[in-house]
């Protein structure tokens, strides 16, 4: 019998920056965005390919930001996290994207937006789901880089996510995807699990979706507490 999922609120997910509790930061550049990159952005629109612009929400600290960066056919990658500190944690790592407080600007109530020197990067500090970010972003990126954002999701949001996340993006656009699945009898989240029966309903209609492949993480199945504990990957192109 699966476990009622555990809701985490914004705050909640400060209160994890501030006490330091983000097991959930990667040490290291995601290894299935590394694997798949080439292979979703050949899957772009062929006048795309050489200026992405990249979209990663809830995007904490990581480490990807830099490497995706690095990339000489990415034009751009927007950030968007809630915590300050994730912004401070990814600039001491960074140094390289600069840190001049007057790069900083108010978007709107509740959500401000640092650019890095060369202004590839912008960072938007604000809840996801904020009219102010709509505004400012709507129909913008060409492809999303989901990490650990849909599984942090409380799962009665995930298609208002889905949805907004599509709102940030251009009409043709993709998604490159890792997800979690283990079994959901023995932990309730967050990571929150999804089958692939689930990413293939939460996306259908809408989107192709391609499943790439996933890997075990003995790591994550010990800390959790479940048997196995899968990464599964997923690319969905828009319909």
């Amino acid at each position: 019998q699966p476990l009622e999922s555990n809701a985490v609120s914004p705050d909640d997910w400060q209160g994890r920056w501030e006490r330091g509790a983000t097991g959930f930061h990667q040490e290291e550049v995601t290894g299935s965005l590394v694997e798949f990159w080439s292979y979703a952005v050949s899957q772009l629109p062929e006048d795309k390919r050489d200026a992405v612009s990249v979209l990663v929400p809830l995007c904490g600290a990581s480490r990807d930001l830099a490497w995706l960066l690095a990339r000489p056919e990415v034009s751009s990658v927007c950030g968007i996290e809630i915590s300050e500190l994730a912004l401070q944690r990814l600039l001491s790592e960074n140094p390289q994207l600069g840190d001049d407080p007057s790069r900083r600007r108010s978007v709107g109530p509740g959500v401000e937006c640092w650019e890095s020197s060369d202004g590839r990067l912008k960072f938007y500090l604000g809840d996801l789901f904020s009219d102010s970010l709509l505004t400012e972003l709507k129909s913008s990126c060409q492809l999303v880089w989901d990490r650990a954002a849909l599984v942090a999701i409380d799962v009665p949001d995930r298609a208002k996510y889905v949805s907004r996340v599509r709102e940030l993006c251009e009409a043709k656009h993709a998604w490159l995807m890792e997800l979690a699945d283990y079994d959901r009898s023995k932990y309730a989240g967050p990571p929150h699990a999804i089958t692939e029966e689930c990413a293939r309903s939460l996306f259908s209609g809408q989107y192709r979706v391609e499943f790439l492949g996933s890997t075990e993480c003995p790591s994550r199945a010990e800390r959790f507490k479940v048997p196995v504990f899968n990464q599964p990957v997923y690319f969905m192109s828009d319909l």
